[in-house]
């Protein structure tokens, strides 16, 4: 483990404003404040669902900190900590989620091999990402992974990266998102992340596709040793994983809505009775119940499982495991995406999509460990995965460290670990220029 040199900005920026929810940040590690226009004003604009772009531009860049603190080097932090012990239960985690994956790709093989998705209900297919076996595709990783063959390749542009560009704009990005968009709800204090729109107003809004961000934080505020960033991100996971605590199913809904101290801002209607009921007993309130089989929680969850070692992280994997068998299992023996996760005689929806293989139960698979095994990739019954399902005793096996996971959990061999990541420094908003979709 390489050595840790902490920053402390309290005393030359005071106490940070994280937005205009009344909270503060007293403690702040290589992370200054920046104009709430910086990055998040162009990025987070979403009333009418556009994106907009941002490149850097060309000139040479001011060195504005220069004289500050920030000079000083920060040393980089390893991702995954070193003190995982496993629960007693790991042997039978692992069984519930190697059931739930045989069911999946049997079903999957009987009915819909080799095109892109299974329709679950109807036992059929379709072929929306142009029939090129997209399930079977996204399966392989997690396959490899089972049987401990990970394919290797180099993603020099995703992690580890020897370009400071990358560590800087992502870092620009994360203190621009706590200082513009980091809100706590008036019910139960938790903490999310709020979307804004084209006339900069703040929607109080999330969504389970958003819910990546805390993971993503939790491995990037280690990689730059930020300890204030890994525990917003944390916070982060806490607030998403709310959402799975508070349904009927255990299951979090497709997307949300919340109030802060500075209103209810949603962009649509104002909450229903129901609603605000709904939020005055967790904190949020439902505006799309449905759960499309969505990893984005699982996978924060994973990282703040071997960031921390802390086993609440495996009980929730268990948790989230056991709504899932009971709550996704159709009539026809597959699984299905639900109409409402606050219903626990919901509907179906017939549409398996593949990042269910490529990322929820890799995610569950990496999670509960218990002993490295081997699996017959097209084995066709439970005799023949007995004693050979992949779980990870050893966390050692796709350290986060030495591998990286793409947007589909597709996992990648890192380049060698640097001291520092990133100049330490946050660009400021003149570096940047929008350019708008055509």
């Amino acid at each position: 483990m390489r050595g840790r040199e902490r920053i402390s900005l309290a005393a030359v920026l005071g106490e940070v404003s994280t937005g205009s929810n009344g909270g503060g940040i007293r403690e702040v590690t290589a992370c200054v404040n920046v104009p709430e226009h910086a990055i998040f004003y162009s990025v987070q604009g979403g009333g009418n669902g556009r994106v907009a772009m941002i490149y850097l531009s060309l000139r040479t860049l001011a060195l504005a900190l220069a004289a500050s603190p920030l000079a000083t080097t920060v040393l980089g932090a390893r991702v995954q900590t070193s003190s995982i012990t496993l629960p007693p239960d790991a042997a039978q985690r692992r069984q519930d989620v190697k059931d739930i994956f045989l069911t999946s790709w049997n079903a999957y093989k009987k009915f819909a091999f080799p095109h892109d998705d299974l329709t679950p209900l109807s036992q059929g297919f379709t072929d929306v990402r142009n029939g090129w076996g997209a399930s079977a595709v996204d399966a392989l990783s997690t396959l490899f992974i089972i049987e401990e063959n990970t394919p290797s390749g180099e993603c020099p542009n995703l992690t580890n990266t020897d370009d400071n560009l990358f560590a800087d704009t992502w870092h620009t990005a994360v203190d621009s998102s706590i200082h513009t968009l980091l809100r706590t709800s008036t019910v139960g204090n938790h903490t999310y992340l709020a979307d804004l729109d084209d006339n900069g107003r703040i929607r109080h809004i999330g969504s389970h596709l958003a819910c990546f961000m805390a993971g993503n934080w939790i491995m990037g505020g280690k990689l730059l040793n930020n300890d204030t960033i890994v525990n917003i991100g944390l916070a982060l996971n806490e607030g998403c994983w709310n959402t799975y605590t508070s349904t009927a199913t255990g299951i979090g809904p497709e997307t949300f809505a919340y109030i802060s101290s500075d209103g209810d801002f949603t962009g649509g209607g104002a909450p229903s009775a129901s609603e605000l009921a709904f939020y005055k007993a967790h904190g949020f309130y439902i505006t799309n119940g449905n759960y499309l089989m969505r990893p984005e929680v699982l996978e924060s969850n994973f990282y703040a499982w071997r960031a921390t070692g802390d086993t609440k992280f495996f009980d929730r994997a268990a948790d989230a495991t056991a709504s899932l068998a009971e709550f996704l299992k159709t009539p026809t023996g597959a699984f299905a995406p639900l109409d409402n996760v606050d219903s626990t005689s919901s509907g179906f929806m017939d549409d398996q999509e593949s990042f269910w293989f490529a990322e929820v139960l890799k995610y569950l698979c990496v999670v509960p460990a218990s002993s490295v095994q081997r699996i017959a990739i097209f084995a066709d019954d439970e005799d023949s995965l007995s004693n050979r399902f992949l779980t990870f005793d050893d966390p050692a096996h796709i350290n986060l460290d030495e591998w990286v996971f793409n947007t589909e959990a597709h996992p990648f061999i890192a380049p060698a670990e640097k001291d520092v990541y990133g100049s330490g420094k946050i660009r400021p908003a003149s570096d940047f220029q929008t350019v708008e979709p055509n």
